[in-house]
């Protein structure tokens, strides 16, 4: 069993987990609280557990039991890309989209991809389902993808508010890295609005020796059967995806006001922890640094990104 359900100005809609069912419906806000579940059989076998619940502030949070996994269910869709790359043609899949988070109040949208990849498009303004929009994007891609790990800021990014089976076109590239990146000793907790830090998006841990502990403003976070999102509202991004039980892949982009601004951390390993009723904890291992957004090299060509039925 799936279920779904508004948190605040956040929708969050996650992707088939394991039951075979098909398309989620759509993520349309509506009203505030509100929790985000996942459950039943999933593709590992066991049943799921329930979500936790959440509050008007726009975090949502959600925890899966039993094993459930989106490995051995029906395919809701895959990301595929197509465009140019400086003069190279590009035509092949990103992976499933997970994870779909939108919020209409100062717009964003944010996509977690199966196999550690994540599209996060923002803009200004209130916008409505349906809405043709125009913001900036940042897209790290998974290493299994036809992208192979690559990650792009995108100078302008158009979509359709809400329907990934539109065109998502991002143009204006520019090329921050690949993952894996150079390597790094140390791990980082990364915590949501838990209770060890209540209404707080948290950085704790270790890089190459030197401690590291940061307070920000929290945006979102979701979890759910072993994908996970969270952000903070000056720029911080982290995206996980759970490839064994109690391991993962993933990036995180360092908050724009943060001692690493911009800085993006390549993982291939992490836990995802629930954190009470309304948080979580994301801890980060393996890491790599895969290089900064402000260091950026422009590429030529463009990328359009379109959900389309599996194969």
């Amino acid at each position: 069993m799936r279920t779904w359900s508004i948190v605040g100005i956040l929708a969050v809609w996650v992707a088939g987990c394991g039951d075979g069912g098909g398309e989620g419906p759509p993520t349309v806000p509506l009203g505030s609280g509100g929790s985000v579940n996942t459950g039943g059989s999933g593709g590992s076998g066991g049943s799921g557990g329930s979500g936790g619940s959440a509050g008007a502030s726009g975090s949502a949070g959600a925890s899966s039991g039993g094993g459930a996994g989106f490995g051995g269910g029906a395919c809701d869709g895959v990301l595929h890309v197509t465009g140019t790359l400086a003069g190279n043609s590009v035509d092949g899949d990103l992976g499933q989209p997970l994870m779909h988070e939108q919020m209409p109040m100062s717009w964003t949208v944010r996509i977690a991809i199966a196999g550690g990849g994540g599209l996060v498009v923002e803009g200004t303004g209130a916008v409505k389902e349906g809405d043709s929009v125009v913001g900036k994007a940042y897209l790290g891609t998974p290493l299994t993808s036809v992208l192979n790990g690559k990650h792009y800021v995108a100078a302008q990014a158009s979509l359709t508010f809400g329907d990934l089976t539109k065109p998502i076109k991002l143009t204006g590239l520019s090329h921050v890295g690949s993952c894996p990146g150079s390597a790094l000793a140390g791990s980082l907790t990364l915590c949501a609005n838990s209770a060890s830090c209540k209404d707080k998006f948290q950085i704790k841990g270790s890089l190459d020796t030197f401690p590291v502990s940061e307070l920000h403003d929290p945006s979102s976070h979701a979890h759910a059967s072993g994908v996970a999102q969270m952000s903070s509202q000056d720029g911080g991004y982290a995206v996980h995806y759970e490839t064994i039980a109690g391991s993962g892949t993933g990036f995180f982009r360092w908050p724009a006001t943060g001692a690493k601004a911009g800085v993006v951390l390549c993982h291939n390993a992490g836990t995802i922890q629930p954190g009470g009723s309304l948080g979580m904890e994301l801890t980060l291992g393996s890491l790599t640094e895969l290089g900064k957004v402000t260091d950026a090299k422009p590429v030529s060509g463009e990328l359009t990104l379109v959900k389309k039925p599996c194969q």
